[in-house]
């Protein structure tokens, strides 16, 4: 399988910024984010109606669109001042197609998942510059016309659940247009208030390193069914009015046990310390008015 890129441009917000917007200051989980960049993958069929032509003119009319409203995207991200200097200099925008068809591709995963990576458009373990754009697309034609779209989105201003809000958006606006969109709002900071001599310590603390020179991160999927969890939530809930895990819950302890099963089994026996760290969404669990609208990490 081989990818080529076709181009490479930047795409900027389709009206200006605003001059009292152009300073994007991070709230204090933000400044806490280490700056990488996450991937979302998208794979869609062709409709057979639009050309690619078309879809690649509209993705990239109502991006340019959507950076209107979310504009520190569009930005740069200045480490030193803990801030985002929103001077819509653009995002990265690739186009590339793939000598493959869908069908096929999907065929070889899960178990080829390192596949994926040539819809990335830059390699994941880049480095961080301060004239890197804070998100990158890939669009990839397929032979058999369907799309893979790849949005590389800088961990510093957004979550998982923040970066589906932008998608959302620009799909909305691709298909209804810009006038049928939520507008976001970016002063969390007025909430969970900026502490940048905490935050600048944290940042500038040099990552952990691991012994051993075959250090390496492994990515595996595993596939559960449905009905199998529901039993699993069964057993493992209890009696009576007692709460019953979540299937999160019941797919972690499973995988979780495991782990730790094998690790004492390569250990002699001996368990070994481990850590297992979870994230969650805090919107709709506080008090908050419209936290849900706010674009940025609210986790804890």
């Amino acid at each position: 399988m081989e990818v080529h890129v076709l181009s490479r441009k930047f795409i900027k917000p389709s009206t200006p910024t605003p001059n009292h917007l152009r300073i994007h200051k991070l709230s204090f989980f933000d400044q806490l984010t280490p700056p990488v960049h996450i991937p979302f993958l998208f794979f869609y069929p062709s409709d057979g109606i639009s050309t690619t032509n078309e879809k690649l003119q509209k993705l990239q009319k109502s991006l340019s669109d959507t950076l209107t409203l979310f504009h520190p995207q569009s930005g740069r991200y200045i480490k030193e001042e803990l801030m985002i200097d929103c001077s819509d200099q653009g995002v990265e925008f690739f186009e590339a197609k793939v000598n493959v068809r869908l069908n096929e591709l999907l065929s070889l995963l899960p178990k080829r998942l390192e596949l994926l990576n040539h819809f990335v458009p830059w390699d994941i373990g880049f480095g961080i510059l301060p004239t890197t754009p804070m998100v990158a697309f890939q669009v990839t034609v397929f032979e058999c016309g369907g799309l893979a779209i790849c949005t590389f989105t800088s961990h510093v201003v957004s979550d998982g659940v923040a970066m589906t809000a932008f998608i959302n958006t620009w799909a909305t606006a691709s298909r209804l247009g810009i006038e049928e969109v939520v507008r976001p709002r970016f002063d969390l900071s007025s909430i969970f208030q900026p502490r940048d001599n905490i935050a600048r310590e944290i940042v500038n603390t040099p990552p952990p390193k691991f012994s051993g020179s075959d250090f390496k991160v492994v990515t595996r999927v595993f596939l559960f069914d449905a009905a199998k969890i529901a039993e699993l939530k069964d057993k493992l809930g209890g009696s009576g009015e007692e709460r019953k895990p979540s299937r999160v819950e019941v797919v972690i302890s499973v995988v979780w046990k495991a782990l730790v099963l094998a690790a004492r089994a390569r250990n002699e026996g001996k368990l070994r310390n481990s850590v297992l760290a979870l994230t969650f969404n805090l919107r709709g669990r506080t008090a908050l008015p419209m936290l849900e609208l706010y674009f940025s990490h609210k986790i804890g």
